[in-house]
């Protein structure tokens, strides 16, 4: 694949994670939903996927000569865990990489850190790199769209 084709796998599954780590309520006082249960990559503000956009592609970028993860091992545990989506066949490094951006990026307790596919020196250096950029938090508009 090209770098743009790439950049797009690593962008789709940045997207992804975010729906899946992502919940919001619809109604004042309801349980929160996750965002990935009823919404899709598609349901995303055009402008919140610009402005996404605008924060993973330099990411990608400065740091994709870093994703040097044993890509089989990261399809096994995606699956494994029921993470991967029916949309994806495959699960490279640079849609893991995506994925990686989002949880490190936002704190979650996992992301490149952890990733034992990757070098250390290379989680070290994607981990710092996600430090610049600040959480992200979607959620759901009043005409059902996901904004950031």
């Amino acid at each position: 694949m090209n770098n743009e084709a790439n950049f797009q796998e690593f962008f789709k599954a940045y997207l992804i994670c975010a729906l899946w780590s992502s919940s919001d309520t619809i109604e004042e006082g309801e349980e929160p939903i996750n965002l990935d249960n009823d919404y899709d990559i598609d349901d995303i503000d055009i402008k919140c996927k610009k402005e996404l956009e605008s924060e993973a592609r330099p990411f990608y970028e400065a740091n994709k000569q870093y994703f040097d993860y044993e890509t089989k091992t990261c399809l096994d545990r995606f699956y494994k865990h029921g993470i991967a989506h029916e949309e994806y066949n495959t699960y490279d490094k640079y849609a893991q990489a995506g994925h990686d951006f989002c949880l490190t990026r936002n704190g979650h307790g996992t992301g490149f850190w952890d990733k034992n596919e990757l070098s250390k020196e290379n989680r070290d250096i994607l981990t710092e790199a996600c430090k610049k950029y600040p959480e992200i938090n979607l959620y759901i508009g009043d005409d059902n769209k996901i904004y950031c």
